[in-house]
């Protein structure tokens, strides 16, 4: 209960220094999304369970065949360093697929995907997807993947679609009420505005935008770029607590 008094004083706090700042001066501060979450999950007081970090871009509108896809993917490779790599590669009528699996070292799981995809009626194109799954207890490994990501897109000129996502935990069980004041505090500390959320027993899941990170995505007729789960978990008796941007890509 201590915990949960302390928790709503600081959100007052936090309410009313948001209050105080006008818009135009938060979407002046270009915040990078992935310091945006760091600096929540910190709010949070969560413990750190891992990190995924999901991105996707078009790398040319050709059809690439499988030694060109190798090519690339190995060239890739030399920005990204996936270790102890695995290739696999497929085929059918309308895709190619090459991809290297592999991981950074411990409990880091990597993996790059090309894809040249080729239906009937429409625009040919070949994607990239780098997907990177951590299980840490140190958040700067969150900023360190990220930068790498955006490296190895940088390397062959593409735009990078990236979404990052944290987990964590608490140790005790968080009532519904309590979930919500805690998504609240966090919103506030990132200057963010709700713009849907679910409140169930089972559930506290809220997207939002934070005005300290230009980059969104359109969701209805709103933009968002934060999103933030607090649910039970009832096998361990704790609390889980997820926060992605712009969304969570972590199954729940």
């Amino acid at each position: 209960m201590k915990r949960w008094t302390v928790l709503l004083l600081t959100l007052f706090v936090f309410l009313g220094t948001a209050a105080a700042l006008p818009a135009d001066s938060l979407a002046g501060r270009d915040m990078q999304p992935d310091e945006m979450l760091i600096r929540a999950f910190q709010i949070s007081g969560a413990k750190l369970e891992g990190y995924e970090v999901h991105n996707w871009s078009i790398l040319n509108d050709k059809v690439m065949d499988m030694g060109q896809l190798a090519e690339m993917a190995d060239r890739l490779n030399k920005t990204i360093q996936i270790q102890d790599s695995v290739a696999e590669q497929r085929e059918d009528s309308e895709k190619r697929t090459y991809q290297i699996n592999g991981n950074w070292g411990g409990q880091t799981q990597t993996s790059l995907l090309l894809t040249s995809i080729k239906i009937k009626n429409q625009k040919p194109s070949t994607v990239m997807v780098i997907k990177i799954k951590g299980e840490t207890n140190r958040l700067q490994d969150i900023g360190q993947s990220v930068e790498k990501v955006k490296n190895t897109v940088n390397r062959i000129g593409a735009t990078a679609h990236i979404s990052t996502c944290i987990k964590g935990f608490f140790n005790d069980r968080i009532e519904t009420n309590n979930r919500d004041m805690l998504v609240q505090q966090v919103f506030a500390a990132v200057q963010a505005s709700e713009i849907e959320g679910i409140h169930t027993q089972s559930l506290t899941s809220v997207s939002g935008r934070s005005y300290l990170v230009k980059d969104t995505i359109t969701t209805g007729k709103q933009q968002m770029n934060l999103q933030i789960a607090v649910y039970p978990d009832e096998y361990r008796n704790e609390t889980r607590f997820l926060i992605g941007s712009p969304i969570i890509t972590i199954e729940y």
